[in-house]
């Protein structure tokens, strides 16, 4: 049962060491988290997506940046069954001159792809290497002959570059080279003569290269090859496919169109950003380049389960499990780590005299002692900590310890929860920026200023900092607009405008937020309108000046705001001409 003495808590958590160092290791970004197992002990479910994507259908995940796709598709990539290939794409795309104009887009493309294709390879040959016996020997085998179908780049038949050794020594004029692991060196050719290396079967004939891929041999061998080493599922995982240059991404698309997406057993799962994604563009004779949306995927919206001003009740439970799943997690394992008595490390340590070594290895066994005792340990331990430490043993119970206000709407954690507008990275900033203030000043609860000054400054330090001199002179227009004829925080703009550059650019950059299509007013029956918010740290800044009992920003449910409604809650129109600068 949750504690109800949450005064006494919350001074305990505010400032305790264990709390104060799990709040500074709170990551921005889930890739940076080596330790898969903790990505899923704090793992917070933001709705259905989690069931939208545990499937064997291919999707595509977008969602704006910091909203938690990439810590969704790893946690998913430990439920699925078969063989996970998670594959962060700024990584594969750093191949040398993928982003130089004057080298053909197919042959930038298959540099990129090849290095996908071994990876693939080098994932399953891990799997291969815990096979034994004839299984072994049939698997090493068809393994052996997808990288060869993977090292090949041609045209009209001809074998333009096959790389099959451990380095590379072509020397082919504007020639492109991408290295990957000890097994193989990736290279792709644009010849102007003929050139002779001393690689094992490594030949570079004249002519100019198209970089078209055999995508039939690469199909049947990757089969052959799930064949022989018994996987009956390969789910892959694309991650940050914004990373490929735009005018190339629908040929990427359609080379993993035709390499991965005829193929029954292969499911893939590629996360991105909607306004920088591009997946199938017209071809000749009417024909489609690319992945197409409804027939090769299907789209799953992430943001849409994060808009507070639709759902402020649920948003709030999920940020509060996250909260809670953190901090109890990190907490516990910095706690345990802290009490660990020195003499005792030679338990761990295996001889190890590095402090820094020490620790880490302390950690490390800790985790691995975790995994061994079963899922739900850590979950259980983490909780056992909290309760005994803190008195709080779960969401509620740790907000009513850590924030002023009451649970509600006109709460401080609510406060937060707005603040970020449901997007995760800027809710752990803004949380840490509050804590630390609250902690300095020796506060027992995080209140409501402390969340507003954190906003600001994460408005001013990270939002402002990328916002180019046109897209500040839009978003200014319309703030003026919105503050001089509105009562809130919302306005509308006709929904043509939704998809133009300035308006993709202020949303990406989080400094309005979407938060319903397809309104239409009374006075206005034929015009359909998008429904936005102005960032919250911007709109408080705003109103900084007013009074202090006028400075909260209206809760408004949109939900309210039905078509045809007329409600209020809409927010005031901005004209075509205020967006775009025009007239």
């Amino acid at each position: 049962m949750e504690t109800t003495d949450t005064a006494l808590a919350a001074k305990d958590i505010i400032g305790a060491p264990a709390v104060t160092e799990a709040i500074q290791e709170l990551l921005l970004r889930a890739e940076r988290q080596p330790d898969v197992e903790l990505l899923v002990a704090t793992f917070a479910d933001p709705g259905a997506v989690a069931s939208e994507l545990n499937n064997d259908n291919n999707q595509v995940l977008v969602g704006r940046r910091g909203t938690g796709k990439t810590h969704i598709l790893r946690v998913l990539a430990t439920r699925r069954q078969g063989l996970t290939v998670y594959l962060d794409l700024r990584q594969l795309a750093q191949t040398p001159r993928v982003g130089e104009d004057q080298i053909p887009p197919a042959v930038r493309v298959a540099s990129i792809f090849q290095i996908l294709l071994r990876a693939i390879g080098d994932r399953i040959a891990e799997h291969v290497a815990t096979l034994s016996g004839e299984k072994a020997r049939r698997a090493s085998a068809a393994l052996k002959v997808f990288w060869d179908a993977t090292a090949t780049i041609s045209r009209e038949g001809e074998i333009i570059s096959q790389e099959r050794s451990n380095t590379s020594t072509s020397n082919a004029s504007d020639s492109i080279g991408a290295t990957l692991g000890p097994r193989s060196a990736v290279s792709v050719g644009i010849a102007a003569s003929e050139t002779e290396s001393t690689s094992e079967r490594n030949t570079v004939r004249g002519g100019r290269a198209t970089a078209q891929l055999h995508f039939a041999d690469v199909d049947q061998t990757l089969r052959a090859l799930m064949d022989a080493s018994e996987l009956t599922r390969l789910f892959v995982i694309v991650d940050e496919w914004t990373t490929i240059p735009y005018e190339l991404q629908p040929l990427f698309a359609d080379y993993l169109n035709r390499a991965l997406f005829d193929n029954p057993q292969v499911t893939v799962k590629i996360a991105s950003v909607a306004y920088r994604s591009s997946f199938e563009t017209p071809g000749q004779h009417n024909t489609r380049i690319g992945l197409e949306a409804g027939d090769d995927f299907t789209f799953v919206e992430l943001d849409k389960y994060f808009v507070y001003k639709r759902a402020p009740d649920r948003v709030a439970r999920f940020f509060a499990e996250l909260l809670w799943r953190h901090l109890s997690v990190e907490s516990a394992l910095a706690a345990w780590q802290q009490r660990i008595q020195p003499k005792r490390l030679w338990l761990f340590t295996r001889g190890s005299t590095s402090p820094h070594e020490q620790e880490k290895l302390v950690i490390e066994e800790l985790r691995d002692l975790f995994r061994k005792l079963g899922d739900n340990f850590m979950d259980e331990r983490a909780t056992e900590y909290m309760r005994a430490e803190f008195r709080v043993d779960g969401p509620d119970a740790l907000v009513a310890a850590m924030f002023t206000g009451r649970q509600g709407r006109n709460g401080t954690f609510h406060e937060l929860v707005q603040a970020s507008q449901g997007v995760v990275r800027d809710f752990i900033y803004i949380l840490s920026k509050a804590y630390a203030e609250a902690a300095q000043r020796g506060s027992p609860k995080i209140d409501k200023e402390s969340v507003a000054d954190a906003a600001g400054d994460w408005h001013s330090q990270d939002k402002k900092q990328k916002v180019s001199q046109e897209q500040a002179g839009a978003f200014g227009r319309v703030v003026d607009h919105v503050i001089k004829h509105g009562d809130s925080d919302l306005f509308l703009i006709e929904s043509e405008l939704e998809r133009h550059e300035i308006v993709e650019a202020l949303y990406d950059l989080r400094l309005v937020h979407l938060i319903q299509r397809r309104i239409r007013l009374p006075e206005a029956p034929t015009t359909e309108y998008t429904q936005y918010a102005i960032d919250y740290g911007t709109y408080k800044q705003l109103l900084s000046n007013r009074p202090r009992d006028q400075r909260d920003i209206p809760t408004v449910d949109a939900r309210a705001s039905k078509e045809g409604s007329g409600a209020p809650s809409h927010g005031v129109i901005v004209p075509r001409g205020i967006v775009t600068g025009a007239g």
